[in-house]
């Protein structure tokens, strides 16, 4: 008969390195209840885990063509491209042709200009999402007169970025129907369009004075990021090593430079970006919806967390770089999106589609409204850029 062995007790070092091991692994089981529930919180779809995705990594669809897209005319001169990468990155270009459709209008909403105190560089701005925007602008001009509109430049939070009911304001000179509004030191480049000989020619200056503002936009915005200038792409900051801290804000550019942001660069996140061909004939707007959220991204660059979806400066860059021979393409500005990224565009039956923005109250990503967007979500952005249709509103698809 075999005799169980003899167990000898645990010393007291033992005893508590054993506890030490139980407490890790309870600590390590709620942490990753936690981390699930969050990812189940904060995405829409799967989630893009790519294991061994470095930080670098190109994103899939950062060239052109993209493969599975699917091409929509929404009107006559406006094209839309549309697809998804495998991590549930959603990937959409909008072509603008001023040439094919001469009375479109590229122009800027700003919501300090009419708001409780116009001008007073302070608005409360979550309340009028992309589709009440969108909505107000339409009764302004008359019918569905708005053909696409999306978020507009950077801004800052008076109150914090995670208040829903806080104030923003204006970190940089605005110009809105030739009059400008000056605030701020526009550190970096300002972006916009005027009205030339009966064409709208689209313009970049790298920190403006007011006289220059005033002189060569009809509508403008500071503080942009330039990609690409007469047909060179501008130096982009590299990608930081580990352990290396952010630069404090704001970073000093030159005209060489694109004008770095911390984190937001480098992080794959939302984005919105526009170029333009040498002639202003057409623009193009470049929108990436991530499937989580941008505190997710940021800590993902940090930890070096292998999480993909959503696209960093650098791919935009080299998108619009891939899109010089075949589009022409000569100038690309980066604007304003991360978890405000949202926007709307008009369709063939006179409907709109919606992509809200993240925290923006609503599970959906993507709705469909009419022209007067009821039940619209919030979650708004301080300026809006938007094209429109003047004269007839109903002209036929191409």
């Amino acid at each position: 008969m075999t005799q169980k062995p003899t167990q000898i007790p645990l010393s007291p070092a033992q005893l508590q390195r054993k506890k030490r091991r139980k407490t890790f692994i309870g600590i390590a089981l709620i942490a990753i209840f936690l981390v699930g529930f969050s990812l189940k919180q904060r995405y829409v779809g799967s989630v893009p885990i790519a294991p061994g995705l470095a930080k670098d990594a190109v994103a899939p669809l950062a060239n052109w063509p993209w493969q599975n897209a699917k091409e929509t005319k929404l009107r006559r001169g406006v094209t839309l491209w549309s697809a998804r990468q495998h991590d549930g990155t959603m990937v959409e270009m909008l072509c603008f042709d001023f040439a094919k459709n001469p009375d479109l209008r590229f122009e800027v909403l700003d919501q300090d200009a009419d708001d409780a105190v116009p001008w007073n560089n302070e608005v409360r701005y979550s309340a009028l999402g992309v589709g009440g925007a969108t909505r107000k602008l339409n009764q302004k001009f008359g019918g569905n007169s708005v053909v696409a509109a999306w978020n507009g430049v950077f801004f800052g939070y008076l109150d914090g970025a995670a208040n829903p009911f806080g104030r923003a304001f204006h970190v940089s000179p605005v110009v809105i129907n030739g009059q400008v509004h000056h605030w701020g030191s526009n550190h970096r480049w300002t972006f916009g369009a005027k009205t030339e000989n009966g064409k709208t020619v689209f313009k970049t200056f790298f920190r403006p004075d007011k006289s220059t503002l005033k002189r060569e936009f009809d509508f403008a915005g500071g503080s942009v990021q330039c990609l690409l200038r007469d047909g060179k792409s501008l130096r982009l900051q590299p990608f930081p090593q580990s352990g290396d801290a952010p630069l404090p804000q704001p970073v000093v550019s030159t005209k060489a430079e694109a004008g770095h942001i911390p984190v937001f660069d480098h992080m794959r996140t939302c984005r919105a970006s526009m170029a333009w061909t040498k002639d202003s004939a057409q623009l193009f707007v470049l929108l990436i919806k991530e499937p989580d959220n941008e505190s997710l991204s940021a800590w993902a660059l940090q930890y070096n967390w292998p999480i993909g979806g959503g696209w960093t400066v650098a791919d935009v860059q080299r998108f619009w770089l891939s899109l010089q021979k075949p589009f022409g393409i000569t100038d690309a500005i980066n604007s304003d999106a991360g978890n405000v990224l949202q926007y709307t565009f008009l369709r063939p039956d006179q409907k709109y589609d919606l992509v809200t923005a993240r925290g923006a109250g609503v599970t959906y990503e993507r709705a469909t409204f009419d022209k007067n967007f009821h039940n619209a979500p919030g979650g708004g952005s301080l300026t809006y850029f938007y094209v429109r249709e003047i004269g007839l509103t109903l002209r036929a698809v191409d």
